[in-house]
């Protein structure tokens, strides 16, 4: 009965564990090799957000707040790459987690 019993916690903790590290970090949009792109700099912003089953969700808002940062420091035609995004903390007793994302400006210099 209690090698049952250590069966299942086991069973349990090694399942949390893996839902966990699943959603702890995650990387999108990668830059190519393409000429057309040149790096310009570097964005890093946080927000929150409540993790799932998929990553496409947070690599979305990570994408999305670290745009809005790149517009308000470059202009012209920018786009942000290489976006990497981590879960910092969670946010009291929510189901809510901070991430904290970064990403590389890139500069779109089509037609040349």
């Amino acid at each position: 009965m209690k090698s049952r019993w250590y069966g299942w916690m086991f069973f349990a903790v090694l399942t949390a564990g893996l839902l966990v590290s699943c959603m702890s970090t995650g990387e999108y949009k990668p830059i190519s090799q393409n000429v057309n792109v040149e790096v310009i700099g570097t964005v890093q912003t946080t927000f929150i957000s409540t993790p799932g089953f998929s990553k496409e969700p947070i690599n979305i808002q990570a994408y999305i707040k670290l745009l809005e940062e790149a517009h308000k420091r470059y202009e012209g035609n920018i786009d942000v790459g290489d976006i990497i995004w981590t879960t910092s903390r969670t946010i009291g007793n929510s189901p809510n987690y901070e991430f904290a994302a970064s990403g590389k400006v890139i500069l779109n210099r089509q037609g040349e």
